[in-house]
């Protein structure tokens, strides 16, 4: 079977495996909310397992497609956590410089007192168009709406081309927005991802 094939056979198990597994997860948590606790949770576990396949299916994927990195700063671990849940590639923080062309780098950050970091903002500037076709920016905040209009603001003036779509969700800070992001951010930000492959 020839690459493209293989590539549309995934994609088509992929999207099924998900769509399927979201399905598992609305039906377990209706069922949870009704009183049946062990059997909403058994069809809650049924979608983490659909999810991991998707995901394998998802690498296979990009394996055959393109060249992927991640990078990220954090501060609070933020964008660690969100990090770690992408594939396709190793998630890495921005210390370590991508020293071979990719097509797309997933970029994640957060904020500290209103700005992303200057690591981040150092980072973004050994970027050159040469070395990254294409940015797609997410990340997690407390008070401002998103750490990705700077971010977008300075790979623009590299001249890299930055993904009109982008993944934003809330950040813990202390008391404010506790917990996240948490599992259905990450969940979210999986399925985002998944759009812009």
């Amino acid at each position: 079977m020839d690459a493209k094939k293989s590539i549309e056979a995934l994609q088509f198990f992929a999207t099924g495996l998900t769509e399927g597994a979201l399905v598992h997860k609305l039906q377990g948590q209706i069922f949870k909310s009704q009183g049946f606790s062990k059997f909403g949770q058994k069809y809650i576990d049924h979608f983490n397992e659909e999810m991991e396949w998707g995901e394998k299916f998802v690498e296979r994927i990009l394996d055959l497609i393109m060249a992927i990195a991640i990078r990220y700063f954090t501060k609070f671990g933020h964008s660690a956590k969100m990090a770690e849940v992408l594939t396709g590639a190793k998630a890495e923080t921005v210390a370590t410089p991508i020293t071979e062309p990719v097509d797309v780098l997933y970029l994640g950050s957060g904020v500290l007192l209103g700005r992303i970091s200057g690591d981040m903002a150092d980072f973004i500037r050994t970027l050159t168009p040469d070395r990254v076709k294409r940015v797609v920016c997410f990340g997690s905040c407390a008070i401002i709406k998103s750490p990705v209009p700077q971010m977008r603001s300075l790979l623009q003036a590299q001249g890299i081309a930055v993904d009109e779509r982008s993944f934003t969700c809330k950040g813990s800070m202390g008391p404010l927005h506790a917990g996240h992001p948490n599992k259905q951010d990450l969940d979210d930000l999986r399925k985002f991802v998944q759009t812009t492959l």
